[in-house]
């Protein structure tokens, strides 16, 4: 079968199946959801992190879209992963999968999340679709379209992992059909069943419907990562890009800065120091934030966020600009190369307006 973006369709009506554990995550569930429209019986897995901010972002979806879900599931990341703690956790895991049911649909954002993997080893379903995941979705869609397999962490299990999975009868089974539902332009690939396109009608029809109440303003927004708390620049370093970003493009104005749900308070304290900056505390995903606020802002930056190709499709902005980081800036200068990718796949939907010198 040649592989070609398409209309997300389903080619029976059997139940579907959701797993999701981001904002992101749920946005692509509901769009697929609202595609697929109620033909079938719908489940929801929800994978709660140990960050507050998301996991009250996806509380607040939930409620906003509880209509369009028949059974909803949850449990929460754990934090001590100790063999006791590790047993005690899969136990209750296998304890709310014998509630699903088999699946002709199974919507995943990302496969190498260890309890997504458990979860699909349990599930019996026709087709796995991986939905986006950020520019997660690009390392997944590489590794899949070159090795054919997905379950990447399950040959590196420690013993005690290997034991406690023996024990409980866990088998790691690729699955059969694999498809993918993305807001990015995916090649076609022999190893891939469908590729369905997400084009978020559902959110662009809430912005058509909003228009004319959203007010053009001169606002400037910048939309943060965690850079610094994954170790990729130092405190300072991330500061200076910024403050140089402020002093050659905001002209004397104020910058909203919309932090990542995982960005600490020190780079946060740091940031709120600076006179220019103001620190935007949003409870929905960013991608519904200048819909909810009424704002058409007159710039939005970045460094290498997936957020500024989803707000393009929304927002008439005039200036989206994104922040090349250098060789030099990083602490691991061998993941120069991985970001110099990322920002070729952003650079096809964006023009490098902007490049830090």
């Amino acid at each position: 079968m040649k592989n070609e973006q398409q209309i997300l369709k389903a080619e029976t009506n059997g139940p579907h199946l959701y797993i999701v554990g981001s904002p992101l995550h749920l946005l692509c569930a509901i769009e697929a959801k609202l595609t697929l429209g109620d033909k079938s019986t719908v489940d929801l897995f929800v994978l709660y992190t140990l960050c507050a901010k998301n996991n009250k972002q996806l509380d607040k979806l939930l409620l906003e879209y509880a209509h369009l879900w028949g059974h909803i599931t949850s449990i929460k990341m754990r934090s001590n992963h100790s063999i006791i703690s590790s047993i005690s956790y899969l136990c209750s895991l296998v304890f709310k999968v014998k509630k699903l049911t088999k699946y002709e649909l199974v919507f995943l954002s990302d496969p190498r999340v260890e309890v997504f993997q458990v979860l699909l080893s349990m599930l019996k379903y026709r087709e796995l679709v991986i939905t986006d995941d950020g520019l997660a979705t690009i390392n997944i869609y590489k590794y899949f379209c070159e090795k054919n397999i997905i379950f990447k962490e399950s040959n590196n299990q420690s013993l005690s992992k290997y034991l406690i999975y023996k024990a409980i009868n866990i088998k790691f089974i690729e699955p059969e059909k694999i498809s993918f539902f993305s807001f990015l332009t995916l090649e076609d690939n022999k190893n891939i069943y469908h590729l369905y396109k997400c084009d978020f009608n559902h959110i662009k029809n809430l912005f058509q419907e909003k228009a004319t109440t959203i007010e053009s303003r001169d606002s400037h927004y910048f939309i943060g990562q965690k850079l610094v708390d994954v170790n990729l620049v130092t405190e300072t370093k991330y500061l200076q890009l910024i403050n140089d970003y402020i002093n050659e493009n905001i002209n004397g104005n104020t910058l909203h800065y919309i932090p990542h749900r995982g960005e600490s308070k020190s780079i946060l304290s740091q940031l709120s120091a600076n006179e220019q900056i103001k620190i935007v505390d949003v409870n929905v995903p960013i991608e519904l934030f200048f819909l909810q606020e009424s704002i058409q802002p007159s710039s939005l930056a970045s460094f290498y966020s997936t957020a500024l190709i989803t707000l393009s499709l929304f927002l008439k902005c005039p200036q989206i600009k994104v922040i090349k980081l250098k060789k030099k800036d990083l602490l691991i200068p061998e993941y120069y190369s991985v970001i110099q990718d990322i920002c070729n796949v952003i650079f096809k939907y964006l023009p490098p307006t902007y490049e830090n010198k």
